[in-house]
C-alpha cells in the first residue's frame, strides 16, 4: 500500500514544451479545463524559442496546483525524467504539448484507478487537418501488441522507481513501455479522453530522421537485464517488440532510402535472431494472432522487399 501523506495529488500530468506555440494554448486550455480537480500539473518548458514561454505565463494563474520548469533544451525524455522527479502524485500522466485531453480526462480515470492495477491504457482520436480517426484498443494484447505511447496511458508513479527514460534516443517510449506494460497489471479502458494530433514540421513527420531503433530496443533489453528478469525464452514477448518497433512503426516513423532500409533490416534482424522469432513454426502455431496477419508478417520477414513495397504503397516510411 503506498503512503497517501505522500501524495498531496492523485495525478501528476507532465507537459514538455518545446516549440509548440501554434498548438499549446489549445493544450494547456484542456488541462484548466478538467471537471476533476485533485491533479498537478508540470510543464517543463525545454528551451523554447518561440512565443511558447508566454503561453505557458497566461495559464500561470488559470491553472491550478501548476508547477513551471525552465531548462536549456535537453529532449523530451530529460524533461519527462525531470517532471517525474518533481511529481508528488500517486498516479503519473504524460500529455504531449501540441495533444490535448478531454475535460472529463481525469475523472474518468479516478473511476478506474486501483491498487490492484498499475497501468490504465485507454482510447484516443488521431486528428489530422481536423479529421479524426477512432482508435480500437480491443485490438491489442496486452502487453504484446499494445500501443507504445506513454500519453496512452496513465501509471502508477512507483514505476518510475527504477526506470527512466533513455536520454539521447529517439523513439524513447519504445525503449522503456514494452518493459513496463511486461511486468506490471494492466487495465484497458473504453473511453477516447486523449487527442493526438499529427501535425506538419513535427519531428515525426519531418525529414530527414535519426534512427535509434537498435539503441531503443538495446536499452530496452538492458532494462530487463538491470531488474533481474529473465525473458530468454519469452519468445511471444520478443515477438510482439519486433512487430511493434519493426512491422507497424518502422515506416511510420523512419524515412530513409533504400540502401539505408536494407541496412536497418539486417541489423535489426541479427540483433534479435537468437530469440528465435523468425521460425516459421512459432508463428504460425500462435494463436494471438488472425491467420492473414501471419501471413503478412511472414512475407515481410523473410522478403524486405515485399515489406518496402508495402509501406510505399501506403505511402508511410520510405
Amino acid at each position: 500500500m503506498i503512503d497517501e501523506m505522500s501524495h498531496p495529488f492523485t495525478f501528476s500530468l507532465i507537459i514538455p514544451v518545446y516549440n509548440v506555440e501554434k498548438y499549446l494554448e489549445h493544450c494547456l486550455q484542456s488541462v484548466q479545463n478538467q471537471t476533476f480537480k485533485n491533479f498537478e500539473t508540470i510543464i517543463i518548458n525545454d528551451g523554447s524559442t518561440d512565443n511558447s514561454s508566454e503561453i505557458i505565463e497566461k495559464f500561470k494563474n488559470k491553472i491550478n496546483n501548476l508547477q513551471i520548469i525552465h531548462q536549456q533544451n535537453k529532449g523530451v525524455s530529460h524533461s519527462r525524467n525531470m517532471g517525474i522527479k518533481h511529481a508528488t502524485g500517486k498516479w503519473i500522466c504524460f500529455l504531449d504539448s501540441d495533444d490535448y485531453i478531454s475535460n472529463e480526462y481525469f475523472f474518468i480515470l479516478n473511476k478506474y484507478i486501483s491498487d490492484e492495477i498499475d497501468i490504465i491504457e485507454f482510447n484516443f482520436e488521431t486528428v489530422v487537418d481536423n479529421q479524426k480517426k477512432k482508435s480500437d484498443i480491443t485490438k491489442n494484447v496486452v502487453p504484446y501488441f499494445s500501443n507504445v505511447a506513454v500519453w496512452s496511458k496513465c501509471f502508477k508513479k512507483e514505476l518510475f522507481d527504477n526506470v527512466k527514460f533513455p536520454e539521447g534516443i529517439i523513439a524513447e517510449d519504445y525503449a522503456i513501455t514494452p518493459y513496463l506494460l511486461r511486468q506490471n497489471r494492466v487495465l484497458q479502458i473504453f473511453d477516447y479522453i486523449y487527442s493526438y494530433q499529427i501535425r506538419p514540421n513535427s519531428y515525426m513527420t519531418s525529414k530527414p530522421k535519426k534512427i535509434d531503433i537498435i539503441p531503443a530496443t538495446q536499452y530496452l533489453l538492458t532494462l530487463f537485464q538491470n531488474n533481474n528478469v529473465i525473458i530468454k525464452n519469452d519468445t511471444k514477448f520478443m515477438f510482439g517488440i519486433f512487430y511493434h518497433i519493426f512491422l507497424c512503426q518502422f515506416g511510420k516513423i523512419y524515412i530513409f532510402d533504400y540502401k539505408t532500409f536494407y541496412f536497418y533490416v539486417k541489423q535489426i534482424r541479427t540483433f534479435l535472431r537468437h530469440e528465435e522469432i523468425y521460425k516459421l513454426k512459432y508463428v504460425m502455431n500462435n494463436s494471438f494472432l488472425p491467420f492473414k496477419r501471419k501471413l503478412l508478417i511472414l512475407i515481410r520477414m523473410f522478403c524486405p522487399s515485399w515489406l518496402l513495397y508495402s509501406l510505399r504503397k501506403m505511402k508511410i516510411g520510405v
